[in-house]
């Protein structure tokens, strides 16, 4: 256990870390060892009174991807992003593997505008990264989706830092994609959410569940094998799109 804090950026400079803790593919740290020392590195923030900032990390389009160009070029391309990840850290912080195609970033000491330099920065480089197929062919420019969370300011614990930060992650998503958002856009995401219900004569979103099975239904059905077409119809605002 006492060795586990010697290595924060890469495998490459990792000789005494239980390989237990590490990607096999990228190299980084595995979310095993974010589980295990996220909670001691916000008790170090809070001794220090200092700043823990936590990024999670998702490649756009992944699935896209391995289901067009085989999942050997999807590793590849996740290869890639670590080798950005490192670059664009350094050992200013901790990389870490999350899941399949997503990542976390732990800064320490950063507070929120620096911590959204670093990933507005790391955003940057990745769209502007174009991966070769030995074919001489090239993908499509690969984005990022990031969100931000920051202990204090944002959270009280580990799970409530990744909590917040995954959220942030998902308002990227629900924006666009290729972003960085913080905890902060969460709450502008919900304020400009309830001035459009009070705008609205109707107080409800209406879930229009029936309709839409049987859109789909249609889809992928008759329509399919015969010259059909549906048509929708109703008085102006009413939701015909």
């Amino acid at each position: 256990m006492e060795n586990h804090n010697r290595a924060k950026t890469s495998p490459g400079k990792i000789k005494d870390v239980d390989l237990a803790y590490i990607d096999d593919l990228t190299g980084l740290y595995n979310r095993r060892y974010l589980n295990l020392t996220l909670s001691e590195e916000i008790q170090n923030a809070q001794k220090e009174k200092g700043k823990l900032s936590l990024f999670m990390i998702d490649y756009d389009g992944f699935k896209v991807i391995n289901d067009t160009y085989g999942h050997l070029i999807g590793d590849n391309v996740l290869i890639e992003i670590a080798t950005i990840l490192k670059k664009v850290i350094g050992g200013a912080g901790t990389l870490i593997r999350y899941a399949c195609d997503e990542f976390t970033v732990l800064l320490h000491g950063k507070e929120l505008k620096k911590g959204l330099k670093i990933a507005d920065n790391l955003v940057r480089l990745i769209s502007e990264h174009t991966t070769k197929l030995k074919d001489g062919k090239k993908l499509p420019n690969l984005t990022l989706s990031v969100g931000v969370a920051v202990y204090p300011d944002d959270a009280s614990g580990a799970e409530e830092l990744v909590d917040k930060a995954d959220q942030a992650l998902y308002s990227s998503k629900r924006k666009g994609k290729n972003r960085v958002s913080t905890v902060k856009d969460l709450v502008t995401e919900v304020h400009d959410r309830n001035l459009l219900i009070n705008a609205l004569p109707c107080k409800e979103f209406i879930e229009s569940t029936e309709e839409l099975g049987f859109l789909k239904k249609a889809d992928s059905g008759d329509l399919q094998r015969a010259n059909k077409f549906i048509l929708i119809e109703g008085e102006p605002g009413v939701g015909q799109t």
